[in-house]
């Protein structure tokens, strides 16, 4: 038996890809539609855009402190000192004149008002709680509290709006992703199922014959799962070589690996379906 199962193996490859034209054309288009699919996956990036943007986010987000009009130095460090033995801040930036002119010469004409910018402090907030924004409220109270304080602007709206729409683009692409996922199988199952309706005569003869059923089935498998591969190959391909996108090992495993699926399962339920 050892000697005759890479023989068997063989067989079963030749069996896979000895195609007439109409096998062939089916094969070449489960292989591009994969292709297509795979690209879109790839290429899609709302799932990992969500999750780098609320990284970036969280990490980019402060608030904005206002200080009193004509503090000396020494008044000012000892307020942003206060400001971060507040329970949930991380870091206190006092922000140069020349920043914040910078900041506001979109709005105002600052040689005109130069002598009206305030001092301002940038205030980062712990990031495991910038999405409570309850918490948020709390650090804004204790922070407008502090003598030296004019006004502290924390922003809480665009916190709330930002945390939803990241939420919203996080679950938008997992159910983006999914749809892609299912529609490769269904397709490679539709042109499986091409494929064994062109070939029936051919199966109905294996089977007078005396063919056994893993002899039919085999190589409509390793047909399909062989379609998945190099449609994703192929898409990678295109992808990281002529569209110059950036594609991390463990996203191309996944994608091989969902090919080799979508084919694999496509085939079976094509061959389930017209009862080969």
């Amino acid at each position: 038996m050892k000697r005759r199962l890479p023989g068997k193996v063989l067989l079963m490859f030749n069996r896979a890809f000895r195609m007439d034209s109409k096998e062939f054309f089916f094969f070449v288009s489960s292989v591009f539609i994969i292709f297509l699919i795979s690209d879109l996956l790839l290429g899609f990036k709302w799932f990992y855009a969500g999750i780098s943007l609320k990284e970036n986010f969280v990490h980019s987000y402060r608030m904005i402190a206002i200080l009193k009009d004509d503090l000396p130095k020494e008044n000012i460090i000892e307020i942003s000192d206060a400001i971060k033995k507040v329970d949930g801040i991380r870091e206190v930036i006092h922000l140069k004149k020349n920043d914040v002119e910078e900041l506001v010469s979109r709005f105002i004409d600052v040689q005109k008002m130069k002598r009206f910018i305030p001092e301002v402090l940038e205030i980062y907030i712990d990031e495991k709680i910038i999405e409570n924004t309850a918490k948020i409220k709390i650090i804004e109270e204790k922070v407008k509290g502090i003598d030296g304080v004019e006004f502290v602007d924390a922003a809480k709206e665009s916190v709330e709006n930002a945390i939803r729409y990241i939420t919203y683009v996080k679950k938008g692409g997992k159910f983006f992703a999914l749809m892609l996922a299912i529609a490769g199988i269904l397709v490679i199952y539709n042109f499986i199922y091409l494929t064994i309706y062109s070939i029936q005569k051919k199966i109905e003869i294996m089977k007078f014959v005396g063919a056994g059923s893993g002899f039919i089935k085999i190589p409509i498998i390793i047909r399909g799962t062989t379609a998945g591969i190099l449609g994703s190959l192929l898409s990678f391909i295109f992808m990281k070589f002529i569209s110059g996108a950036e594609i991390a090992p463990q996203e191309f495993f996944y994608i091989i690996l969902y090919s080799i699926f979508a084919g694999g399962i496509g085939s079976y339920l094509a061959m389930v379906h017209k009862k080969v």
